[in-house]
């Protein structure tokens, strides 16, 4: 070939989406642009319901529109009898900017807690930032309490220092979820989206 533009440019095409690395100032617009939600008042918000004791995952769904693109579609469904997720996208004028994740879960311990439960709950939350369709930050936290302490998790991990992981399989699972999710429009695409992911 004689253009090495034109070579470099097929190269890279067939290597895939590369990972884009995190730096300060992308961090800040992705932080400014979540600010936005903070005291914009919505244009429309549809909220349902999905699921059913008798379906596999049973929970809600809301699709917030705000003006100037902006759109959060926040998910809480339990994915069984001992956890409970939420999840909330963030969508700008430019796509997905910022996905929260929160896991809530509880289980039998292998021996008495101190605060005398015999089972733990944990809460766990990731947060993942993104730019152009890839992951460019992803922090993670967790917390295990006794069960009858469970009640002051969500203050408690506040205490607890998030701890940046490199971006893998969660945000692009995230990733396609919430491109997914910004989609569903029924109760019953909802339901079947779940029964079938």
């Amino acid at each position: 070939m004689n253009n090495p533009a034109l070579a470099l440019s097929i190269f890279l095409l067939a290597l895939g989406p590369l990972p884009l690395t995190a730096n300060e100032e992308d961090i800040s617009t992705i932080r400014a642009l979540y600010a936005k939600f903070e005291n914009a008042v919505p244009v429309r918000k549809k909220h349902l319901k999905f699921g059913s004791n008798a379906e596999p995952i049973a929970g809600s769904l809301t699709t917030t529109t705000y003006p100037g693109e902006l759109t959060m579609v926040h998910l809480t469904y339990a994915p069984g009898d001992h956890e409970e997720v939420t999840q909330t996208f963030y969508f700008g004028p430019h796509g997905l900017f910022f996905a929260y994740e929160s896991s809530n879960y509880w289980k039998f311990a292998t021996g008495r807690q101190e605060d005398g439960s015999t089972t733990t709950d944990t809460l766990a939350e990731i947060r993942f930032y993104f730019k152009d369709g890839a992951c460019i930050r992803q922090l993670h936290r967790s917390l295990t309490v006794g069960t009858r302490q469970a009640g002051d998790l969500p203050l408690l991990i506040q205490r607890v220092e998030n701890q940046t992981q490199k971006p893998d399989g969660k945000a692009n699972a995230a990733f396609h979820r919430a491109l997914a999710l910004r989609g569903i429009t029924t109760s019953r695409e909802a339901t079947r989206f779940f029964n079938d992911n």
